[in-house]
């Protein structure tokens, strides 16, 4: 965790463990099952609305702890 933490605080997210594509990827998946199962998915719908505006923004291919960078976006900070 003290690794992300300094990742995040650094904004440095081009060494990349995971991606945030991958991490698209798998919400989905998440979501499918989810649904099929007959369970609303409300905390993959929002995570999968952060990676897609992730996504969007250039992000794709940084590290998943990118993720936090993208609400930097969305608020309009720099």
């Amino acid at each position: 965790m003290s690794s992300y933490a300094e990742k995040i605080a650094a904004r440095d997210f081009d060494t990349v463990g995971f991606d945030l594509t991958a991490g698209l990827k798998d919400a989905l998946i998440f979501e499918t099952a989810f649904t099929a199962c007959g369970v609303k998915p409300s905390a993959i719908l929002g995570a999968k609305d952060n990676l897609v505006a992730a996504n969007a923004n250039g992000l794709g291919q940084k590290d998943w702890s990118a993720l936090t960078d993208i609400s930097r976006t969305l608020a309009g900070l720099d």
